[in-house]
């Protein structure tokens, strides 16, 4: 007798890399995945949530969109709903399991929440009463979370991952000058959106701007859009960095940027893992980064990476350190591509959540 599939459906606030950021690239992984490995298994939709930055009602309580979900849920009839990150997604989600109560509710938490408890903190307690799985993407970001949480469902980590085929395109032409002869290429890439990323920049800025004392051709691509991109802007001219610190703005492709780079220079604060350092550990590009939040669950010191401390003299030391040292560049490539290969595949991955789906 033939198994029928099961029903999946995947809420995110983001299904687009260019506004999305991190919990974009994890969403498109899972569902491209499940699509590709497991369709045997279960038939996967994704709704995406479009009214994410109308201000209705509540920022964080937007009626019409989870209506909206809610009807599509209605429509789809999962047996397995999961949902991502924000608060709006959930209650939708709640409410279709009190109409279907043999529904399977998983929720991913992508970053931290709260600094302390709030009234956003209860109404996630009480949401996440009805969940079967909450899933977090790093023990770091599991450990902070419950200490203005308390969540009652199974608690698992499962972290994110990066495709590891077919992602070397062809370098696009407007690229081809980002690594010049003698040059330092440092990148950094990010949402420029939020405060803890720019706050990484800031610090960045300043470390570059004592490297080029050594390194005069120094270039440091900065790769993202945001709010506070033309702050970052005024800041660079203002120190009259405007040859060595380049805005590339977005790309769909930061696998091109990454392989033009000597150096990737993960700076920023509160990060609950770090795509992006798994996609410069795909391209073997040696990383420098800040130690903070679950960045030393990914980067081994010296071993895939360099991790430094929150200023700036660190940071510069570090990346002249590593520069002149051709041979730890390459130790630290090879073994970061194993690591990768062996931790954060999205097969691996992937098999953990359909493994969850089917039980």
């Amino acid at each position: 007798m033939k198994i029928p599939k099961k029903k999946l459906v995947i809420i995110t606030p983001y299904f687009s890399q260019e506004i999305g950021g991190g919990i974009a690239s994890y969403v498109i992984g899972l569902y491209n995945v499940i699509r590709e490995n497991y369709s045997s298994k279960i038939s996967a939709s994704i709704i995406v949530e479009t009214e994410i930055h109308k201000n209705q009602f509540f920022n964080f309580l937007p009626i019409t969109s989870m209506f909206k979900i809610l009807i599509n849920l209605i429509k789809l009839r999962p047996d397995v709903i999961h949902s991502h990150q924000h608060l709006r997604l959930l209650i939708p989600s709640i409410i279709y399991k009190i109409l279907y109560p043999n529904t399977k509710l998983i929720h991913t938490f992508h970053e931290y929440l709260f600094e302390k408890k709030s009234i956003i903190s209860l109404f996630y307690e009480l949401a996440l009463l009805r969940y079967d799985v909450v899933t977090f993407v790093s023990k770091s970001q599991l450990l902070e979370i419950e200490k203005n949480l308390e969540i009652r469902a199974e608690k698992k980590i499962i972290r994110a991952g990066v495709t590891l085929k077919g992602r070397f395109e062809k370098i696009n032409a407007i690229n081809c000058n980002l690594k010049q002869k003698d040059n330092l290429s440092l990148s950094f890439i990010g949402n420029l959106s939020l405060p803890d990323k720019v706050k990484g920049v800031e610090l960045l800025i300043d470390a570059v701007k004592k490297v080029i004392s050594d390194y005069p051709n120094t270039k440091l691509f900065i790769v993202g859009e945001g709010i506070f991109k033309g702050y970052l802007r005024e800041l660079v001219e203002n120190l009259e960095l405007e040859d060595s610190i380049i805005f590339l703005g977005y790309t769909n492709n930061v696998f091109e940027i990454l392989q033009f780079s000597d150096i990737y220079t993960h700076i920023g604060y509160n990060e609950s893992l770090g795509i992006t350092l798994l996609e410069a550990m795909y391209t073997r590009t040696p990383i420098i980064a800040l130690k903070n939040g679950a960045i030393p669950e990914v980067i081994n010191e010296d071993r895939n990476g360099i991790l430094v401390e929150d200023n700036s003299d660190s940071i510069a030391k570090a990346i002249i350190e590593l520069y002149e040292n051709k041979s730890k560049m390459r130790r630290i490539s090879f073994i970061g591509h194993k690591i990768l290969n062996k931790y954060f595949s999205w097969i691996e991955i992937g098999n953990d959540f359909v493994n969850l789906y089917l039980t």
